[in-house]
């Protein structure tokens, strides 16, 4: 490994969930060609529902989706358009559905029900930050933790790290668990101090990937606020530190420690999980890489590992 990689958010979640799918996207690093229907729809979503927060304007709320769905399917259309036209019925679908999901929104949420909040005469909205990776005595490593959080919101209750998802259940037990948005309050407390007294936690906005019908019961718009203490803050930024080490570690030693982690959820959510199985029972991975991936010239974000042009991946 040379430098020192950002760990961005994304990938942190993708190695604690499973060190192979890090290992092949990051050190391999290996991008399906095909487009994932879930990715894309999540990432139209956002930009749409940035673009309403900050204007109010529907009109130009559809026109960002649009802009998304464009921006997320060029190469895809111009570099291999076979695979373009494969998945062109599942990227309209998908389109179609956004549209509703968004459109719904705003009039599910008319009136808002907060603000977005403004820094330099800007909305907090898509903040990309990044912050430095402290040892747990509070020494610098090299290493910085950077990510978006979807923007800084205020209510009756007071100030809330923003986060938007696109689901396909109503099922928030798991949220009070979840670390990522944590180390955003993290920053939060450090860029703006003023705000640190109101401070509560994250408020969680969620988009049921689903159209109304007769048969839906579970809202299809749906909020949740929760809150978060210093403890639990300060926990998750040294809890980072640690995660980090495991990757520097699994880098040296891919073959060894970049192991998979089976679960119900790689039929839907891993698209290597084909390769994935090549590799457990010693087929040829180089026609399933040629069939359905494009290799970049390097790892990303700094990662640099000679895992996969050696055969092994």
């Amino acid at each position: 490994m040379a430098g020192k990689p950002e760990i961005h958010t994304t990938e942190l979640k993708t190695f604690k969930r499973c060190r192979r799918k890090w290992a092949i996207g990051e050190l391999a690093a290996l991008q399906p060609q095909k487009r994932n229907m879930n990715f894309l729809l999540g990432t139209a979503v956002h930009s749409a529902l940035e673009e309403w927060s900050a204007t109010g304007d529907e009109e130009a709320m559809l026109d960002a989706f649009l802009v998304a769905v464009d921006n997320d399917t060029r190469d895809l259309r111009e570099q291999t358009p076979w695979l373009y036209a494969e998945q062109e019925a599942d990227i309209i679908e998908a389109v179609e559905l956004g549209r509703e999901m968004v459109t719904g929104y705003i009039k599910h949420w008319y009136p808002e029900t907060f603000t977005v909040l403004r820094a330099g005469g800007k909305p907090l909205l898509e903040v990309a930050f990044s912050m430095p990776i402290l040892t747990p005595d509070g020494k610098p490593t090299g290493y910085t933790y950077a990510g978006k959080m979807d923007g800084v919101v205020k209510d009756e209750y007071g100030i809330w790290i923003l986060e938007r998802k696109t689901t396909s259940n109503t099922n928030a037990e798991y949220l009070r668990l979840d670390d990522q948005n944590v180390m955003y309050l993290a920053y939060a407390q450090k860029m703006w101090p003023k705000i640190v007294p109101h401070l509560r936690g994250v408020y969680y906005d969620f988009l049921r990937k689903q159209r109304p019908g007769p048969r839906v019961k579970s809202p299809l718009f749906f909020r949740e606020r929760v809150y978060r203490n210093q403890h639990e803050i300060d926990y998750a930024m040294e809890h980072v530190y640690y995660v980090v080490q495991d990757m520097i570690r699994v880098a040296k030693d891919p073959d060894n420690l970049a192991y998979p982690s089976p679960t119900k959820d790689c039929s839907w959510d891993c698209p290597y999980k084909q390769l994935c199985k090549a590799m457990n029972d010693g087929t040829d991975v180089d026609t399933i890489v040629e069939a359905g991936f494009v290799i970049l010239s390097e790892g990303r974000n700094g990662w640099v590992s000679d895992w996969f042009p050696k055969g092994r991946v």
